[in-house]
């Protein structure tokens, strides 16, 4: 697995995630969004000692020797004479070839006849490697879908804020292990495309170290049947560096199969009560209350000039609420002509999606100008026009007005 520093989650991150799920997948990219929440999923780390073998090119006098070895002829003086060697050097030799459990003795092994039949020199070597288990179904992570290592906390580091799939109804550290050194410990070995490298011959030993939690998101769509959690997921399989990571999907269930008697699976119990819990929670929300707080934790808006629609949950704004300046609102104002909204949430709205909206005509033409900016100059340069011009003002009767006397003089 990849080492990487601990992630932390930005103010932004989840409309940034939410917006990038909806250009990849197309299940998405229409449609409402009922519930992204972010939550914590469980993942357990298993560390295996495995049986690996190599393959290299033999040295010629090192297949020499093994092969008059092969032919009977097992005596160091007589191979030496036939070959041409001092007894010495071909001791050493019938040493190394010991060591790498071509012979024992005067015999050669089965690894030394594969050796011979393959003309290359096989050995077998064991090493420890960790691996991830999804701890609900007892599933190993793929190796182009194992969670990026920086996104998985012990559990008591985590937030409390934000909700955990808890793995108790799930794989207990005792079960994982049960499961990986039983009867059918044996089936990994038939992953060893996609979970265990292709050189593994064995698992001779085998552990649950600990459990982790993933920082992860729950998305489930308005009408769908299906809910989906992601996570940052590493990929190991691809070339380049900067295509290692991306959000994907962790773990999907059919929300119905949970709730029909018939069929009823219970791994997928955990998310759907998780699902039922946060659904629970957003009826107890007091939209008046908390959207504004959400929205200001992006930006200080002022609050007083904030015009709150609960259902479905919206802010409306004008020039007016705009009392500070931040560099965040430049990203709020693209947004808002590029679209006609901004997207946004917050940990205490439990999953709910909300929307910044606007009908003021000076508003609109200001997030047609820093968007029109943004994409002439780029977003970083004029961030940096407008954070120097801020910092020299003592005072300021709009903040839209000084933006638009900045923006107005670049080229």
């Amino acid at each position: 697995m990849s080492n990487e520093t601990q992630h932390k989650s930005s103010k932004y991150e989840a409309i940034n995630v939410l917006n990038f799920l909806r250009g990849r997948y197309s299940r998405f990219a229409f449609g409402e969004v009922e519930l992204f929440a972010p939550v914590y999923y469980p993942v357990a780390i298993v560390e295996m000692q495995l049986e690996e073998r190599t393959f290299e090119d033999f040295e010629t006098v090192h297949l020499a020797v093994l092969r008059l070895m092969e032919l009977g002829i097992t005596d160091y003086k007589l191979i030496g004479a036939t070959l041409g060697l001092s007894p010495n050097y071909v001791f050493k030799i019938l040493r190394i070839l010991t060591g790498f459990g071509h012979i024992n003795g005067a015999q050669v092994t089965e690894l030394g006849r594969q050796s011979l039949a393959e003309e290359k020199k096989i050995t077998t070597n064991r090493t420890r490697q960790k691996f991830q288990v999804d701890a609900l179904t007892g599933q190993f992570l793929k190796m182009d879908g194992v969670v990026s290592e920086s996104m998985l906390t012990e559990r008591d580091k985590t937030r409390l804020v934000v909700a955990h799939i808890d793995h108790l109804d799930g794989v207990t550290v005792e079960s994982l292990n049960k499961q990986l050194t039983g009867e059918d410990s044996g089936k990994y070995l038939y992953h060893r495309s996609d979970i265990l490298h292709a050189n593994v011959t064995a698992i001779t030993d085998v552990r649950c170290v600990e459990i982790k939690y993933a920082q992860s998101y729950m998305l489930k769509m308005k009408d769908a049947k299906e809910l989906f959690v992601f996570a940052k997921l590493y990929d190991r399989t691809k070339k380049e560096m900067k295509d290692r990571f991306s959000w994907g999907i962790l773990r999907g269930i059919k929300l119905d199969r949970f709730y029909t008697p018939i069929g009823f699976d219970p791994k997928d119990s955990r998310l759907a009560k998780m699902y039922k819990l946060l659904s629970e929670q957003r009826e107890e929300v007091e939209w008046e209350e908390e959207i504004p707080k959400a929205l200001c934790r992006i930006y200080p808006f002022e609050e007083d000039d904030l015009v709150v629609d609960t259902d479905p949950p919206a802010v409306w704004i004008s020039t007016e609420g705009l009392g500070v300046y931040r560099d965040s609102l430049l990203t709020i104002l693209c947004e808002l002509y590029q679209t006609g909204e901004y997207t946004f949430t917050g940990d205490y709205l439990y999953g709910a999606v909300c929307k910044l909206k606007t009908t003021d005509r000076d508003l609109r033409a200001l997030a047609k100008l820093v968007a029109q900016k943004a994409d002439k100059h780029g977003l970083s340069t004029i961030k940096q026009k407008l954070r120097e011009h801020f910092e020299t003002l003592e005072q300021y009767m709009s903040v839209a007005d000084e933006i638009t006397q900045v923006l107005d003089e670049l080229d």
